[in-house]
């Protein structure tokens, strides 16, 4: 019972703050951060009106996520819960703003998913800048990821045409359809990796797809495997790469250099846009109430499971105060994050 007590304390209370893989949830309408290494759920925004996609980190250390419920971009800042409103969409002729990313000078670039165009947006005050990518410009049909390519063009991907189109990143001139192709099939997240290529989500075909960064050429299925409704893709620290799989609630993890399939990093409520950045609000230290419940709850499962059975279960190898002390932590947790 000693040791049970003394793990509590030490899991509720790191000593050290760490860097988050952010999700934008699309059905919990609120961005959570899971520790890089462990995958464990630890910080959270509070609730927002409206579904959250596209997701970044700005210039300026801020989250932005596009909510295209509400036509509108949001904003959260390190260390906090609140998301407030940075940017209204619809009113400029963005309608359905889907995709986000931030371009060289730190403005933001959005997608309309309803009105077919991309706007740029001020990215220090959220003022409407100008419609870089016009309506229907190259053929675009419901654009949904966008991303900035090494030499500075702009890419953005035509779901309904399954294709990436690039734009001029300054004057948003349409310069010829970029990727295609290899079984690409409505074509979602996108991003340029560490040697150059660019990696697509195709959300119907289920994996990711490579293509040459310089020519478009496609280069083959890069990752699969564990994947349903892969909505977006980003490559972590280590070099890794993840990719939030709406269907199943799952963001997955895959070799960033082979990509092979190396598991499920964190379950997640219909998981749309990721990034890699601060720490939203943490769990806060428990109170001695919180505390008491925990370990009520950590006694109580404790002694259940000592009583003589045939038929013991084991859930992910963990038995005893292991599994009863994670058991309790989640309900714990979860108590919080609704409570906000």
């Amino acid at each position: 019972m000693i040791r049970c007590l003394f793990a509590v304390v030490v899991t509720l209370a790191p000593a050290v703050a760490w860097a988050d893989l952010l999700v934008a949830s699309y059905d919990g309408t609120r961005v959570l951060g899971y520790d890089e290494s462990t995958g464990l759920l630890h910080s959270s925004s509070d609730a927002y009106g409206g579904s959250l996609t596209g997701l970044l980190v700005g210039a300026d250390g801020g989250v932005y996520s596009c909510s295209i419920g509400g036509n509108s971009i949001v904003r959260m800042s390190a260390g906090e819960s609140q998301v407030s409103l940075f940017a209204t969409t619809w009113t400029n002729g963005v309608l359905g703003s889907y995709g986000i990313v931030s371009g060289p000078g730190g403005d933001l670039y959005v997608t309309g998913l309803g009105s077919h165009n991309v706007g740029r947006f001020d990215g220090k005050n959220g003022a409407f800048v100008e419609m870089t990518v016009s309506a229907g410009s190259g053929g675009l049909m419901y654009p949904t990821g966008l991303a900035f390519g090494p030499g500075g063009d702009l890419f953005v991907a035509s779901s309904t045409t399954d294709q990436v189109l690039r734009y001029d990143g300054v004057t948003g001139a349409f310069e010829g359809v970029f990727a295609q192709g290899g079984g690409l099939d409505n074509p979602e997240g996108m991003r340029f990796g560490p040697g150059g290529d660019l990696y697509v989500a195709s959300l119907w075909t289920a994996n990711v797809l490579r293509y040459d960064g310089t020519t478009g050429a496609f280069e083959g299925v890069f990752a699969q495997g564990g994947l349903d409704g892969p909505r977006d893709l980003v490559f972590g620290p280590n070099g890794d790469l993840f990719v939030s799989s709406s269907g199943n609630n799952q963001v997955v993890r895959y070799d960033g250099t082979t990509g092979a399939f190396e598991g499920i990093f964190a379950q997640s409520n219909t998981p749309w846009g990721l990034a890699f950045g601060p720490e939203l609000a943490a769990v806060p230290e428990p109170s001695s109430i919180a505390l008491a419940l925990t370990a009520s709850l950590a006694f109580a499962l404790a002694r259940r499971r000592r009583r003589p059975t045939t038929n013991r279960v084991r859930v992910g190898g963990a038995t005893g105060c292991g599994k009863s002390l994670r058991v309790s932590l989640q309900v714990v947790f979860w108590m919080r994050v609704m409570a906000k």
